[in-house]
């Protein structure tokens, strides 16, 4: 999660809400302080204006439930995850959905296991547009990195 805070501050993420799933590893989530040191570290290589907002940790067996706590909601809600079944690609969905569009963003990238499939099934009746990044399972900082990339370069990137 360290990693994901570093490069999702320094290519522009304004706020990160460590998500409680079903297949999650809680330990590295107990460490507030040195999180807070590395957004702060990463704004200013980075020479960003503010640090991003490091808010509590939420649980997505919460969100899928109950809806988003108040103040998280968003226009649309992305959940990449890696499955055996046919799902769009980011690249296809960003050039078909309204995603670009919306004011408010919620990105779902899951633990190293990956969503369980009752967490997907429940987002996906919940409106969440539910996509995959390709063939290539790739690591929760990676994947992080490369959806945010993707939304901000237009989708203009290939899956490929």
């Amino acid at each position: 999660f360290e990693e994901v805070l570093r490069h999702g501050t320094e290519i522009g993420v304004s706020e990160f809400y460590p998500l409680l799933t079903q297949h999650g590893e809680v330990s590295e989530l107990r460490k507030r302080e040195r999180m807070e040191t590395i957004l702060k570290e990463a704004a200013e290589q980075s020479e960003r204006g503010r640090i991003p907002v490091l808010g509590p940790e939420i649980s997505l067996k919460d969100i899928l439930n109950s809806g988003w706590p108040v103040g998280l909601e968003a226009g649309t809600t992305l959940m990449a995850h890696s499955s055996r079944e046919p799902l769009p690609l980011l690249a296809d969905l960003l050039e078909k959905e309204p995603v670009l569009e919306a004011t408010t963003l919620n990105i779902l990238i899951g633990p190293e296991g990956g969503f369980s499939e009752a967490e997907v099934l429940k987002g996906q009746e919940r409106g969440f547009l539910v996509f995959s990044l390709g063939p290539r399972i790739l690591r929760t900082e990676t994947a992080g990195v490369a959806v945010v990339s993707a939304i901000l370069l237009g989708g203009q990137i290939s899956s490929s």
